[in-house]
């Protein structure tokens, strides 16, 4: 069990990952293997595809750890990679973060990418 993130129910998202640590900017907050799969196996009506990464243009990721329920913001506090090779998703600090923040990532890949998502963004 990890003593520097929780889970914490968040009104109108569901649940979301909050620090409780301080992260500066540019740390790892975490490393996150994956397990991936083909697109079709997470099908848009699945509950699996709110909670994957476009690994692939034919292939999906589901991160394992807290990677997977990160909440999206326009205005985020982390960032996520891939590691291709290693098959593992790192999530950094954008800046600092202070002790029970939560921990937001722009699921469009870039931080700054205002693109329209596939729901309605909340908060």
């Amino acid at each position: 069990m990890r003593n520097d993130l929780e889970i914490r129910n968040v009104r109108g998202k569901g649940r979301g990952v909050f620090s409780l640590v301080p992260f500066y900017r540019g740390q790892v907050i975490e490393y996150c293997p994956i397990l991936e799969f083909p697109n079709g196996q997470a099908t848009y009506d699945s509950v699996v595809h709110h909670y994957t990464f476009a690994w692939t243009g034919r292939r999906s990721a589901l991160a394992l750890g807290y990677g997977s329920l990160l909440n999206h913001s326009y205005t985020p506090n982390a960032v996520y990679a891939f590691r291709m090779a290693k098959k593992i998703i790192s999530i950094r600090a954008l800046r600092n973060i202070a002790l029970g923040e939560e921990i937001l990532i722009n699921y469009n890949g870039d931080p700054k990418d205002q693109t329209p998502l596939w729901f309605d963004v909340k908060g």
